[in-house]
């Protein structure tokens, strides 16, 4: 039963599938010396309620974090020239995507920023508490499995200048 990991100084990949299933995992402390973490590196990792990405990193992968129900809140430092965090929701270093909001977020609505114009794969999936999000006028589109599974969710207030709502996007809402 695999607790807390601590990735050492000098990894620099975190693999596809690395902690996936790992229920009990509950803390994850990253090298400054990890660049990327790659597709599933955590998903349906349960009891992990938080994570922190450091400077050097600079690929995120979707799914990273897919299922994972525990996920209240991701943090970025400051330092990152490819990634930020606000309000514990992960986006691209010019918040022109919304990469992951954390399943377990205790928000009902969310109000997505204004500079979002693209919704990432797999962002908000598996939402336990979400019950409404608001898209802006900028919003484009809206990724594969972008809601799928968001248990809570009942309204969505998209905006006219969406192009393309993608496979499975609000599939398996309640």
């Amino acid at each position: 039963q695999v607790i807390t990991v601590t990735i050492e100084e000098g990894v620099t990949t975190i693999g596809g599938g690395a902690f996936e299933h790992c229920d009990y995992l509950e803390e994850v402390n990253i090298a400054s010396t990890v660049k990327e973490i790659k597709w599933r590196a955590f998903s349906d990792a349960d009891k992990l309620e938080r994570i922190h990405f450091p400077a050097g990193v600079e690929n995120i992968y979707s799914k990273a974090f897919y299922c994972c129900v525990g996920l209240k809140e991701i943090t970025v430092d400051a330092e990152n020239k490819n990634y930020c965090a606000e309000d514990g929701v992960l986006f691209n270093i010019d918040k022109t995507e919304l990469i992951a909001y954390p399943a377990n977020k205790a928000d009902t609505i969310y109000v997505i920023p204004e500079s979002v114009d693209v919704i990432g794969d797999y962002a908000f999936n598996y939402s336990k508490n979400l019950e409404e999000a608001v898209f802006p006028e900028t919003m484009k589109d809206i990724g594969v499995e972008a809601f799928f599974y968001s248990i809570s969710f009942k309204n969505a207030k998209l905006s006219d200048g969406i192009k393309e709502i993608k496979d499975t996007s609000f599939g398996a809402c309640s």
